[in-house]
């Protein structure tokens, strides 16, 4: 197990920390994706795991035993960049070779595992970018590593690639049989490769669960308003429409219903193709929100429409606290 208890970092000149009282535990076999906004904290963090950065204070243990005075190098844990960080002249056996911990047998499952049999002689400067995340991932399973972190390593994937690449670095985390942590900004990301994802937002881990739980149920307005494409629709205004103060009101773009007798009623502003969905934004009396439909029933901008959102949809959140209301 990985434990985090209570890191903190603050940087020369910010009044704010980086990183605020963050803690965290990760169980072998587990994957914690870090999920939040640009600035948040998340590449910190890891950094501060892979002993590359240090913490002001709060304590880092892994299998029960504190590492915070280890070198990265007796820390074992391998880091993924943005970056493959491969060098273009040497053959990707020659990657794989040079950092190997691992039997001829091991190192043969891992080859297997990422389908490199056919590159092995191949320079890295010749091979793909997909062929090039491949030989990353292997090089870090033949250093048998105790955890895996990962540094948004598919940021330069692109989208056609993402969703086999996701797939991939749940076999490769699988393999490696330690935690990992996985960083990024992309909330589907985040959802799709976590076991449980961790919600940073300015430092602090505002929620931590399972991807879906923390969907349904943001513990917070900023988590409510960062997760989701469109994210919820939550305001004051809202919850003076429908006879609430003191108070926010949210929905989900997707548990909105266009039906004449809505209880919002609005002008469509602009919409949204996302092939078999559409996102509307409707300038309502509550103020705008989005909404997602189906293209095939998709009203033309300026149609005026209702919509009906079920109560059981709607979520309250304090105003004062930011905190969701049961």
């Amino acid at each position: 197990m990985l434990a985090l208890n209570a890191i903190s970092k603050r940087f020369a000149g910010r009044s704010n920390p980086q990183v605020d009282d963050v803690c965290l535990t990760v169980d072998s076999g587990e994957i914690v994706a870090i999920v939040g906004p640009s600035g948040a904290g998340k590449t910190t963090l890891l950094r501060i795991v892979a002993g590359l950065g240090t913490m002001d204070s709060g304590s880092l243990h892994f299998a029960g035993r504190s590492i915070a005075a280890d070198s990265p190098q007796d820390r074992r844990f391998a880091l993924l960049f943005q970056d493959d960080v491969l060098l273009p002249m040497l053959s990707v056996r020659a990657h794989l070779t040079m950092v190997s911990r691992v039997s001829h047998a091991r190192m043969a499952e891992i080859v297997e595992l990422l389908d490199l049999d056919g590159l092995l002689l191949r320079r890295v400067g010749a091979c793909s970018g997909g062929e090039r995340q491949r030989i990353a991932f292997a090089r870090a399973l033949a250093s048998a590593p105790r955890a895996m972190l990962y540094d948004e390593p598919l940021a330069h994937i692109d989208p056609q690639g993402r969703s086999s690449a996701l797939a991939l670095v749940g076999a490769v985390s699988r393999a490696a049989g330690g935690p990992a942590l996985y960083v990024t900004h992309d909330h589907a990301e985040a959802m799709t490769v976590g076991t449980r994802i961790a919600v940073l937002i300015d430092g602090r881990v505002e929620q931590i669960g399972p991807p879906q739980a923390v969907y349904d149920a943001p513990a917070t307005i900023r988590v409510a308003r960062f997760l989701g494409e469109p994210p919820m629709n939550v305001s004051e205004r809202l919850a003076a429409h429908f006879g609430f103060s003191g108070m926010a009101l949210g929905f989900r773009p997707h548990c909105a219903r266009i039906c004449d007798d809505g209880d919002l009623r609005g002008r469509v502003l602009s919409l949204t193709r996302l092939g078999s969905d559409v996102i509307l934004l409707v300038a309502t009396t509550a103020g705008d929100v989005h909404v997602r439909v189906d293209a095939r029933d998709t009203p033309a901008v300026n149609a005026n429409l209702g919509l009906h959102i079920h109560a059981d949809d709607i979520h309250r959140f304090d105003l004062f606290s930011g905190a969701r209301i049961p």
